[in-house]
């Protein structure tokens, strides 16, 4: 009966789908395109600043940057293409670098804050019984599951 399903019409022991039927595929297109700027800005600290300490050079710096990752189309099954938005970054660090003792230690340290906008996630449910929604982040939080 399997074997009515699925034919091997060349024999090579993989079932064979055809894929002629092109009548139910959907094509879309579009073009993503966004300009991602950065900025950033450094000071080293000044040699005599750093006389009688252990360090042998300080940097600080800060950086502003955005990033993008373009969108997509996600097959929905029979619903077809569904268009999902580019995803977008805004990026802001601050950190400190230092060498110390000849050269020999070498010590960074960096805070910084993403913002994540137009999150690409699909909205549909495709959830087996009993697993948390995805779509909602307090839901993900470690807890026994309810069945």
């Amino acid at each position: 009966m399997v074997q009515d399903l699925f034919p091997d019409a060349n024999g090579d022991g993989i079932p064979d789908f055809t894929l002629s039927n092109t009548s139910s595929m959907q094509e879309e297109e579009e073009t993503f395109t966004k300009i991602t700027p950065m900025a950033s800005i450094s000071y080293n600290l000044p040699d005599h600043w750093l006389e009688d300490t252990f360090l042998d050079s300080t940097m600080v710096y800060a950086t502003w940057s955005t990033g993008f990752k373009s969108g997509f189309f996600e097959p929905r099954g029979a619903d077809g293409l569904q268009e999902l938005d580019p995803e977008e970054l805004e990026n802001r660090e601050v950190g400190v670098k230092m060498e110390a003792f000849d050269s020999s230690l070498r010590f960074n340290v960096a805070l910084y804050s993403m913002e994540l906008r137009e999150h690409a996630v699909d909205p549909g449910d495709h959830r087996l019984p009993g697993q948390p929604d995805a779509r909602f982040p307090q839901t993900l939080r470690n807890r026994p599951s309810r069945v």
